[in-house]
């Protein structure tokens, strides 16, 4: 056999658990698994959906029994330290994905990453919800289930939902901060690290006074902190420009 050619099939077989599991699959059973579905397909297959976290899980989990019976496709899944395989996944013959369908039934919010590309139809559903107060939105101000700046604490969930009004803004050299009390010590604050700042465009300016609304994990940084990367993570929520 010739060098290049074994080469290149050595590489082929390398690459490929790189791809991800696409296969088609019957769905048998669905739970809730903390902030998570979990699905299990008749190939033994464990998945759970990319790029949202399950806001209402019992709510979903009945939900989501619709789909049993029927043949999941999931695409760019990737596995996590439980041996699950997170993916956007559809029904076959649907073009409207599950995680989609459950933000426009308010069970999920978005969890914007750079790999999710288009974002746009996803924040249109997850808007559509809450102006409805379907799921997770019912009730003034998220159902009481969005975090004032002022009351916001370090915890394990994987995201929360935080608004307030910015006391100050300070752009460095290295980041972006964005504060919501009168002292950047203890008191809740954004981060957007210099990385992320084309992002958001050349002028990135966020106004005294404007009523933020943020998601991503709270971190401790001297006080509570969700560092973001994506403009998809930020809401102006009063109009100002």
């Amino acid at each position: 056999m010739r060098p290049l050619p074994f080469l290149l099939c050595c590489l082929t077989v390398l690459l490929l658990p790189l791809a991800g599991n696409t296969a088609e699959s019957r769905l048998q059973h669905v739970a809730a698994e903390g902030p998570q579905l979990v699905f299990t397909l008749a190939d033994e297959r464990r998945i759970t959906l990319s790029h949202v976290w399950i806001a209402a899980p019992d709510a979903a989990a009945r939900y989501a029994q619709r789909w049993v019976g029927q043949t999941l496709r999931p695409t760019g899944s990737k596995p996590d330290r439980y041996g699950r395989e997170s993916a956007i996944v559809s029904a076959k013959g649907s073009t409207i994905s599950l995680q989609e369908q459950l933000l426009a039934e308010g069970l999920a919010l978005l969890y914007p990453t750079a790999s999710l590309r288009p974002v746009k139809r996803w924040q249109q559903a997850e808007r559509a919800a809450e102006k409805a107060d379907r799921g997770w939105w019912q009730g003034p101000d998220c159902g009481g289930s969005c975090t004032h700046a002022d009351e916001v604490a370090v915890d394990t969930q994987p995201m929360q939902l935080v608004s307030g009004r910015v006391t100050r803004t300070y752009k460095g050299r290295d980041a972006y901060y964005i504060n919501f009390g009168a002292d950047w010590k203890t008191d809740f604050s954004l981060m957007i690290p210099r990385r992320a700042w084309r992002s958001f465009g050349e002028r990135l300016l966020v106004p005294d006074g404007a009523l933020i609304r943020a998601r991503g994990k709270v971190i401790r940084d001297n006080g509570p902190m969700i560092v973001i990367t994506r403009p998809e993570q930020m809401e102006l929520r009063d109009g100002q420009p």
